[in-house]
């Protein structure tokens, strides 16, 4: 098989302390966490639904609360979110590394997706957490996040990289966004943006008042 997928509703029985060589596919859970695992080459590549070609490591739907404690991210490949594809869920990182995770398409790492059909906000939070030498062809190097309340505290993302715009972060909604204690060193784009885009609605910088940057550091991208 490609992957590993899980759907019972309140499914913890995944190991833990735990190499994963194949892709995990989630959905509908209550409650589901990873702590000491490490992810690495995992690919999703192959096949035409989202969750078959996004979210090269997990790919998540419907995830009441999903969480990764002290976790790697190691070598991972999809054609979009090389790393991790959350849907409609509530997730927290902790003491995690992203590295040489890579996107054919767009977003090297994390992409997390809400929606106003949603009967819930999502959430994303990311605390001691790095990403470096992260990439995506197109857009995004490390993470996209689309109407998703987000907190981000004491990370750092170095040496992320796409070939077109926005080589770390993208901002997209108009939901919650906390930066706190966040490095931006060396990121670097060929057309716009070389570390954070912060995006309202339609357009760049445009009904950002939710946006709380605070010791927010930019050394060095291009």
């Amino acid at each position: 098989d490609n992957c590993i997928s899980s759907s019972s509703p309140n499914d913890s029985s995944l190991p833990q302390n735990w190499l994963y060589s194949k892709q995990i596919q989630l959905n509908n859970l209550a409650k589901i966490s990873f702590t000491n695992s490490v992810f690495k080459n995992c690919t999703a590549i192959l096949g035409s639904t989202i969750d078959e070609i996004s979210g090269g490591a997990v790919f998540a739907y419907g995830i009441a609360n999903i969480s990764f404690d002290s976790c790697q991210f190691l070598d991972l490949l999809s054609v979009n979110a090389g790393a991790i594809n959350l849907c409609k869920c509530n997730s927290i990182f902790t003491n995690c590394l992203f590295n040489e995770c890579c996107a054919l398409q767009n977003i090297g790492c994390i992409w997390s997706m809400g929606s106003p059909k949603y009967d819930f906000d999502c959430n994303l939070t990311i605390i001691d957490t790095n990403f470096t030498n992260n990439s995506a062809e197109k857009y995004c190097g490390a993470i996209n996040v689309n109407l998703s309340n987000t907190t981000f505290r004491t990370c750092i993302f170095q040496n992320n990289q796409a070939k077109k715009s926005v080589g770390a972060v993208s901002l997209i909604n108009k939901h919650l966004s906390k930066l706190n204690f966040v490095e931006f060193i060396e990121n670097t784009c060929y057309e716009e943006c070389p570390a954070l885009w912060i995006q309202g609605s339609n357009d760049y910088m445009s009904e950002i008042h939710k946006i709380s940057l605070d010791t927010v550091s930019f050394f060095g991208n291009v």
